[in-house]
């Protein structure tokens, strides 16, 4: 009885370090790459030596967005995803989930206009790609902060 209880601990703590949320933050200052726009953008980067993620650019349009609630602007982020690592990795595998403030908010994708692509396909060893992604606003001067969490470590 106490092997069974043992093993199924031992599964569940196994299971909840496997999910590989990242509490480190990096601040990047856009100001200096984009005058008046929102003054900073945080991003967790994935607990994973192998996985550098960084923000390049953002563009904020005053334009309102519905995505099944009302936000007053949006931002495209340029996003740089290197792969320091001897394995492939699979960039469905990333989900995002932004905030403005503390407050949640919605990450899209819009492949038809703007080619805001988001993280699609795969980063191959020891390469660098640049992706798209969109992000309904509240406001346009509110920090924004993007945790990146794993659903799967490496495709090897």
């Amino acid at each position: 009885m106490h092997k069974k209880i043992f093993i199924s601990l031992l599964i569940i703590f196994i299971s909840l370090n496997i999910s590989n949320v990242s509490q480190s933050m990096n601040n990047i200052n856009i100001s200096k790459i984009n005058e008046d726009k929102i003054s900073e953008v945080l991003i967790n980067n994935i607990n994973n030596k192998d996985l550098n993620i960084s923000v390049e650019n953002i563009d904020i349009f005053e334009e309102s967005i519905d995505i099944g609630e009302k936000y007053s602007c949006y931002g495209v982020l340029t996003i740089n995803i290197e792969n320091k690592g001897i394995y492939d990795i699979e960039l469905s595998n990333i989900d995002i989930y932004p905030y403005q403030g503390e407050n949640p908010t919605k990450y899209f994708v819009k492949t038809s206009d703007d080619n805001i692509d988001g993280l699609i396909g795969t980063i191959r060893s020891n390469s660098n790609i640049k992706a798209k992604v969109g992000i309904a606003l509240y406001n346009k001067t509110e920090t924004i902060r993007l945790d990146l969490r794993s659903i799967e470590y490496i495709n090897k």
